[in-house]
């Protein structure tokens, strides 16, 4: 089901002159006469982009939009009624409502080779929460696809479980030991995790302030791999304090997040990773 209210305000500067001076750099790079400054308008969405302006924002981050303002993006494929009837058959229907229907189903008929996975809804979802219209809503869905796809086909997937497993172990040891120590296996949440962008396991708001910095970060499927074990660390001390069935539902949801801090926190996890493998060779 769509949810039916919109997701709190991402932005609330202590000072209301500063969130001013916020909107209107955002506004004048999307009001630029003839080519929009992508690299200025991804420098600055890293840190989180106005409520009003998202969707704008996501659209030429997403590659949608196209920078040159005389090019308009096309129409939303048309669904056969094979892959209509495919996916009605498919999603659970508590979940089923007309958008992500006309949504999934359409990329079902784009990309004739992908195979329907419940995931799509809650990538699907923040685009929903987003954007005012459905194609709008299709084709940030299709490119976010395409880059999660282009990036598990030169980087396997069994291979990312593997590089998350010893990035675990070598960073945090002491919570590795503790998740082995309570049988919770990292195969069990970590593929969700690494696939669905915490799409399935955010709250909306924490997961929409992510997808800011990550859309405004240059090939953040690498990012991501950090931002996961920089969760972990974060979380840490509350985690050590649980036992296994509940360690699986707090990875499953979890709480509201600084992400500007994860992201930090990110960033010295693979200084330290990098120091580490140097010392190694």
């Amino acid at each position: 089901m769509i949810p039916s209210s919109p997701v709190h305000k991402q932005w609330s500067p202590q000072n209301d002159v500063y969130c001013e001076d916020v909107v209107q750099e955002f506004s004048a790079l999307l009001g630029a006469e003839m080519y929009v400054d992508l690299t200025k308008l991804r420098q600055i969405s890293r840190y989180g982009i106005p409520d009003e302006l998202r969707g704008d924002v996501w659209k030429y981050l997403l590659k949608v939009e196209s920078a040159d303002r005389n090019l308009k993006p096309m129409n939303i494929p048309i669904r056969s009624a094979e892959k209509l009837a495919r996916l009605q058959a498919r999603i659970q229907k508590p979940l089923l409502s007309k958008v992500y229907e006309d949504v999934i189903g359409a990329y079902l008929n784009y990309n004739k080779q992908a195979e329907f996975s419940s995931g799509w809804v809650h990538l699907c979802t923040p685009f929903v929460l987003v954007l005012e219209r459905e194609v709008e809503v299709f084709y940030c869905f299709k490119n976010l696809m395409q880059t999660i796809d282009d990036y598990y086909y030169t980087n396997p997937l069994e291979r990312q479980l593997t590089r998350f497993q010893t990035l675990f172990r070598m960073l945090i040891p002491d919570l590795n030991d503790y998740f082995e120590e309570e049988q919770v296996s990292l195969f069990e949440w970590s593929t969700s995790w690494l696939t669905n962008l915490f799409a399935k396991e955010m709250p909306p708001s924490t997961l929409i302030s992510l997808w800011d910095l990550y859309f405004g970060t240059t090939n953040f499927m690498d990012l991501h791999l950090y931002m996961c074990i920089a969760i972990l660390q974060q979380n840490r001390e509350r985690l050590e304090e649980l036992e296994n069935s509940e360690i699986k539902a707090f990875l499953s949801r979890l709480p509201e997040m600084d992400i500007f801090s994860i992201r930090q926190i990110a960033t010295d996890l693979q200084h330290q990773a990098m120091e580490t493998l140097a010392d190694q060779l």
